[in-house]
């Protein structure tokens, strides 16, 4: 079985607060997800986090600092099997431009998780990992 591989971003600010955007996908309608997205051929995880951080927020490479895996999972949509790599990093720029894709964006403490109405059953889970590995206070990779 071959996957579709994809990869998000909880990207946290100084203020401690992630950054969720709310989908215009009739699939994921007004549910809220984090900046992420499938690779494409021969793309690396950074290369392509990178490129989809900046697609659905605006944020460029210098705005962002990527750190380290955080979550894995696999999931099927629309009967194709995906498996996904979760990566926490930092924002220094909170303005955000989206995309098409999403019509909101919030930056959420980790407090108000609960009051989300999350795209995927993993997301509550991928947030918390990443806010576990930021206060481990970890040094970021090159």
């Amino acid at each position: 079985m071959e996957y579709i591989v994809a990869v998000f971003a909880v990207l946290l600010n100084d203020k401690g607060q992630f950054l969720s955007l709310r989908c215009t996908d009739p699939r994921f309608a007004g549910k809220w997800h984090l900046p992420a997205g499938r690779l494409e051929e021969g793309e690396s995880w950074r290369e392509g986090l990178l490129r989809e951080i900046e697609e659905e927020t605006g944020l460029r490479e210098e705005d962002v600092e990527i750190r380290e895996p955080v979550h894995v999972h696999n999931w099927t949509l629309d009967g194709e099997p995906y498996f996904g790599v979760a990566f926490w990093g930092t924002a220094a720029k909170t303005q955000v431009r989206l995309s098409a894709e999403h019509d909101q964006h919030r930056w959420v403490g980790e407090g108000d998780l609960a009051g989300l109405d999350a795209a995927y059953k993993d997301f509550t889970d991928i947030v918390r990992a990443a806010y576990r590995r930021a206060a481990e206070g970890l040094e970021p990779r090159p």
